[in-house]
Order: structure tokens, then sequence, then C-alpha cells
């Protein structure tokens, strides 16, 4: 059989559940990101195309992800054979498909799960970048709740033991010898690498501060700005080239402040801090320059002769500058060279000058003082997954494409009034993308109260800033400015009351609005009931939904009651341990986690204990601003044809859901009782009313996700008081011969 690609897998939503699937499965930690842009490249002599062509390159990686195989095989180093004796091969996973050794004996059969980690490549360069990756994220994983015994060779080195060690206890290592041993479990976990052909994922640097941080090797003050050389004058374990004049380099570098280690010489925790606070390091060529994974960003790394492709990456990743010295010609045989001091000694202050690419901003840093009223503008959330700076886990899906179905019935639309008429015509608007819904962990975060505002280091989150109601007069928000910030209407204290532990936010800007609490509060009540599955101790910030009895139920519905919730009062500032953050939801491009959210919260309505409205509804807007004006001379046309007028608002949550369940065919004036449609059933159809100068396709695109057929009539303005002329929420009339004709086309 051909072996697995990584479309083949789909995430799973469930720590818990994730070992245990009887199928192919993929659960996504890091989201998708550009791999680090490269700094500087300096060339002690003439700049080389190829060199220069490959350090700039960059490529888009894909999600860090952790894979489990049901009933595969494990042998050798890392060959992984399926029940049927297919190869697992994935990009971001097996570096090289190792193939099975011919001595290895019948696999021992395993009871439980079982992690892989280890690549057939034992070199430290690829150690350092394949297996090292490995270890970290089942470590992650351990934390998370799952902690899963990891496969690992019995002939290990002494130095990879010492570096499995700060990640695997020793009682969950299972022993193998992998040149006549197999082992089989009912489902083998295996991590991705972070990285695809040696382009490394930017989540990779907290991979090196968590290291530095197991190997109590955090820099002392006095190695700030060191300089360091690392030689292999006197190693004996065999090298791929050898520098005739050592001496001599030593002796230049020592002059321009540079101190010789022997790496090989020095323990873990020793080397690790060296290399953690140097400014400069010096290497040959080879795995040795791969330390450079662990000096800090910013720092400045020379290698003598051209650098290997992994250098470019591992320099892009830490933001390092890299400058290449190129050897004199030497002596017979061609691995031996030379380097000319003297040229040392002035290229080495000229890469030390060179401008340092700017560090990404920090995922938080110190807060402002207390009583700020202005918030500036900081990152969003895919601005830190891409600097590495935030852990980001794909809790529902990956990018999916939807369709925009076609109308039953429809009327022109005046272009002249209607500022979205040519959506509704337009062949590319027949479908659309909605993003993977990712969701991403804070540290350092606080939350501004009911208008769920986040800030990391005083600086604002930008999915936040959507959509804020600055008009309310409870709102903490004055004015919002999507470049400069937001101003607040008064002082308020950051970071705020500390809150132990993990949250999820579900406040957006807009909930009050029934419509955006469906379609985009409602997805993250749900997100967050699955990210409970995998953090049980999660807990949840809302607003206070006392004064809103729908919002109250449905959190009840959902089991979403007592210690787990917190409501925030208006003007309330929290600073969570580890907040969890959604991205936004684009309401005229809705996943299909807001369908989903919607069966969730229909499925836990108990059963309705008075029959319903029936299978034909009008939705009325009567009393409100957007309505239509001439409803009583429409009312005998309605009841003619079965239809039951109904005002949501009046109704109970439960009641609505029960009435849309019921309905078959749905009649709406343009509001937000419209998004009830997302209860409906599939194949239920949906006529829109709208007013001249509000058509817009959002409930189109709701009745598409839902599988609901969808058409709309156009209404003629009718001038009123708050609205003389056409606009959004201006009050309009529907001729009857208009609604006759719509309704004919809805029952057909």
């Amino acid at each position: 059989m051909p072996p697995f690609r990584q479309q083949d897998f789909e995430p799973t939503p469930s720590l818990e559940r994730f070992a245990a699937l009887p199928f192919l499965h993929r659960l996504d930690l890091f989201a998708p990101a550009m791999s680090p842009a490269p700094g500087p490249l300096l060339f002690s002599g003439a700049a080389r195309a190829g060199p220069a062509r490959e350090h700039a390159w960059r490529r888009l990686l894909p999600a860090v992800s952790f894979y489990a195989l049901p009933g595969y095989t494990l042998a050798g180093a890392g060959a992984l054979r399926g029940p049927q004796g297919e190869a697992f091969a994935c990009e971001d996973c097996i570096a090289e498909p190792a193939p099975f050794p011919a001595a290895a004996a019948a696999p021992l059969e395993l009871p439980a799960p079982i992690a892989v980690a280890f690549q057939p490549e034992a070199g430290y360069g690829r150690f350092l970048v394949e297996t090292l990756p490995r270890l970290y994220l089942l470590a992650m994983l351990r934390r998370l709740g799952l902690p899963l015994p990891v496969a690992a060779p019995a002939d290990l080195p002494d130095w990879i033991g010492r570096l499995l060690a700060l990640y695997v206890p020793p009682d969950a290592l299972v022993r193998y010898d992998p040149a006549h041993q197999a082992l089989r479990a009912p489902v083998v976990v295996v991590p991705g690498m972070m990285n695809v052909d040696h382009a490394l994922h930017p989540a990779m640097n907290l991979m090196v501060e968590d290291l530095l941080i197991r190997a109590g090797a955090a820099a002392p003050a006095e190695a700030a700005g060191t300089r360091l050389y690392l030689s292999y004058r006197s190693w004996q374990g065999g090298r791929f080239s050898r520098l005739d004049n050592a001496a001599e380099v030593e002796a230049a570098l020592e002059r321009l402040g540079f101190r010789t280690l022997q790496p090989w010489r020095m323990s873990l925790a020793e080397l690790l801090a060296a290399y953690a606070g140097a400014a400069c390091i010096v290497s040959e060529p080879g795995s040795a320059a791969t330390n450079a994974l662990f000096a800090r960003r910013g720092a400045a790394v020379a290698v003598f002769g051209a650098p290997d492709r992994l250098l470019s990456r591992i320099t892009a990743l830490r933001g390092q500058r890299l400058g290449v010295i190129e050897p004199v010609e030497g002596p017979d045989p061609p691995d031996r060279f030379r380097i000319d001091p003297a040229g040392l000694e002035r290229f080495l202050p000229h890469l030390l000058a060179a401008a340092a690419p700017s560090p990404p901003p920090p995922a938080a840093v110190a807060a402002p003082a207390s009583g700020t009223t202005h918030l500036p503008v900081g990152p969003a959330l895919a601005e830190l997954a891409a600097q590495g700076g935030v852990v980001r886990t794909a809790l529902f899906a990956e990018a999916e494409t939807l369709p925009r179905l076609p109308f039953f019935h429809g009327e022109p639309i005046d272009a002249a009034v209607a500022p979205f008429a040519g959506l509704f015509t337009d062949p590319a608007y027949r479908s659309y993308t909605a993003p993977r819904i990712a969701c991403a962990a804070l540290t350092g975060a606080s939350v501004i109260g009911v208008s769920g505002l986040i800030t990391l280091g005083g600086r604002l989150l930008r999915e936040s800033m959507h959509a804020i109601d600055t008009w309310r007069s409870e709102s903490t928000v004055a004015s919002l400015d999507p470049e400069h910030g937001a101003r607040l209407k008064h002082p308020l204290a950051l970071p705020g009351t500390p809150l132990p532990g993990v949250w999820f936010s579900a406040i957006t800007g807009p909930w009050r609005n029934y419509a955006h609490w469906l379609t985009e509060v409602l997805p993250r009540l749900y997100l967050f009931r699955l990210l409970r599955g995998a953090l049980p101790e999660a807990r949840l910030l809302v607003p206070d939904f006392a004064r809103h009895p729908a919002y109250a139920r449905a959190l009840q519905l959902l089991g979403l009651v007592g210690d787990s919730v917190r409501p925030l009062a208006d003007d309330a500032v929290v600073a969570p341990q580890t907040l969890w953050v959604a991205p936004n939801i684009d309401v005229w491009c809705p996943p299909a986690l807001c369908r989903i959210a919607a069966q969730a919260l229909a499925a836990a309505v108990p059963p309705a204990s008075a029959p319903a409205a029936g299978e034909r509804l009008y939705l009325s807007r009567e009393g409100s601003i957007r309505h239509v004006v001439n409803l009583p001379e429409l009312v005998p046309l309605l009841r003619q044809h079965g239809f039951a007028v109904l005002r949501m608002e009046t109704l109970t949550l439960d009641a609505q859901i029960h009435a849309m369940q019921q309905a078959r065919y749905v009649i709406a004036e343009q509001g937000a009782a419209v998004c009830n449609i997302m209860f409906c059933r599939p194949g239920t159809r949906v006529l829109e009313l709208f007013n001249a100068a509000g058509a817009q396709p959002a409930h189109w695109v709701l009745s598409s996700l839902c599988g609901l057929d969808y058409g709309y009539l156009v209404g003629r303005h009718v001038p009123a008081a708050h609205a003389p002329e056409p606009g959004g929420n201006a009050d309009y009339a529907i001729a009857p011969e208009q609604l006759a004709a719509g309704v004919a086309a809805l029952l057909a």
C-alpha cells in the first residue's frame, strides 16, 4: 500500500479520546505558520548566490501535530508499519522512512498506547531538530493530561540519554533492541518534528526556552555578551573536516575576546548556559554549528566554509546574523582546510557590527501604570503564533470550502441603494473558505469587563477589538480605532484581579445582539466544552447574563454552571494565569462550527410541553425598527396558506428552538431572529424580507451552511421619523402580490 499522506488524518477534539481512537487520527497543537524570516548573511569574501538563495528560502509549514496510528508496529530506531504492512510516512513527521530490520523478531504486543520519538538517524544535528522537538511535544502532551510511555532504543549514546532524561521519567520508558525487537501497540502516537525539510516552525523557540529551563541552564550574568569559539582541535571522535592551522585561529580569536570551548568536555547545563549568554559563536562546519539553536536571539553566528541549509534555518528561527568565513586554499586531502587569521580579525568585527534582525515583540511585557485610559494596538493571534509565542491548537476543524446555495426565489436589488447588491449576483461569491478554528493559550493577559477587550502587556489583542458597542451606556470603551487602539471612558488598573488556573473567554464585543450571540458566542461555548474535555480544570469567562434570560438558559442547557463559570461585571478587569481565546467568526462566512454548536444546544433542550406553532412560520419585527409596516394587510394571505405570525423575542429560548425545529417553511423580516434558522432541519425553506437598502448575504450564507433552501423579497421604502431616507434600519412595505409570488415559490 502507498504511504499515508497528511491529509488522510482528521483532527480530534479531545485529548482524553486521542489515544484510544479506532482509526487514523491527528491532533494539532500549533497552527500552521511561515518559517521565520532570515537575518543578515555576510561573507568574508565575495558573496555566493547559492548559499544566499538557500539562506533566504522560506515556506509555509503545516500545523505541528500528533498522529495516532492504530495497530502499528515499531522496529529499528523509528520504522513504523501498519496492520497491512503499509509504511507510515508523513513530511512533517518522518524525515527519511526507515526499512524494517531484517533480523526483527515477532513483535512484542503491548497492552496500552505508546509514543515514538526517535528517528533512524542519531547524529547530533538531526537529533536536535527532529527528535528533541518530539520529546518536547510529548512532554507537553503529558502536561495536558495524556502521559504516554515512550519507546526508546536500548543502545542510545550517553549524550542522548541525558537529554531523554530531561523529558521522560524512567518509569515511562519502554526499552527495546532496535536490531532484533519490534513493538506493536493498540495505538502508536507519533509527534511531528516541528519542521519540514529543515524549515523550522516558529514554535520551536518555545522548545529551546523549555530545554534551558529543564537543564537548569539559565545564562549567568557574567556570561552575557560573551564570544565563544567551538574548537575541536583535540577531538578524537572522528570528523568530516580538519582545520590545519587551529592554533593560529584560536590565537586570533582570543585577541578578539573569544573564549575557546571544547564542547565534549562540558556538562549539558554548562554548555547550554554558555550558549545562552553568547553574543557571538564561531564554529567549524558540521553538527557543532547547530548549537546556534541554543544561542540567544540576535546573536551573531560564524562558520568556516559554506553554511549548510540547517544552519540557515536555525539562525532564522533564533533571529541571528550569520557569517561565512571563507577558507584559503589548503593542502590535500580536500577535507583539510586553513583559515587566514588576518582575514578573520578583519571580518568578525564587521559581522558583530551588522544590524541584528529586529526581535519580535514579546507575548507579554510589563503592564502599564494603573489607571490607564488608553490601550494601544498590539498583535493578532496569527502574529503571536508565527513568533512561536503562544500555544495554539485546532480544537475544531481544518479550513474548509463551503458553498453558497442557489436561490429558490429572488428579485432585482437596486445597487444604487443597497451597498451589498453585487454580492447576490457575483459568481465569485458562490463559495467561501472558512478558516480553521485554532484557539490560543495566552499568559500575561488581562480581560476587561463585558467589552471583552484582551490586553497583553498593556497592548490590545487585535481579535478582541472586533465590533465593540461603544455607543452603549454601560460600555467601558469610549472610542476604538483599529490603528491607534482604544480610549476608555474612565481609568482602569491593569493587569487586574489575578485568576489562578486555566480560563476561556467567551466574550465578544457585540454579544448583546442575539444574532451575534448565536453566531459568535454560542460557538465559543461549544469550543469551551471541547477544551474542557482536554483540560477538566478549565473555567469560563462570560458577560453577566443575568439580564439576558435566553443566554443564561443556554449556559444551563450546556451544563456550564456553578464554579466553572465566572460572569464579569461591566468594568471588571481580571488577569487569568492562563487564558484561552478563540479567533473571530465572520458572520458572513461562518464555519461549520456555528451549525454544530446550534445542533448541540438544540439537542439539550427538553421535549416541548405544548405543541409548537406549526410547520409554517412568519417571523415579525412589529414594534421594532426595520419592520414591514403593512403586515396587517398581508396577514390574511399568510393565514390562507397556514402561516403563524410570531415575534421571537416574546418566546423563551426553548420555545424559539422548538418552533424552528418544527418549521418547514419560514418567512422572516430581516433581523436578529432570523439566525434562529440555525436550529431548523435540513431542507427547510427560508424566505427573507429586506428593505430597499438592507439586502445583505449573512442569512443566505447561514441557510447554505445549514442545508436550507433560501429566497428573498425586497420591499419598498417607507419614510419614518427614525429613517426618512432608505437605509439599513429603514421601514418598508411588501406588496401583497409580491408576497403571493414569494409564498408560491416557497411552497412549490
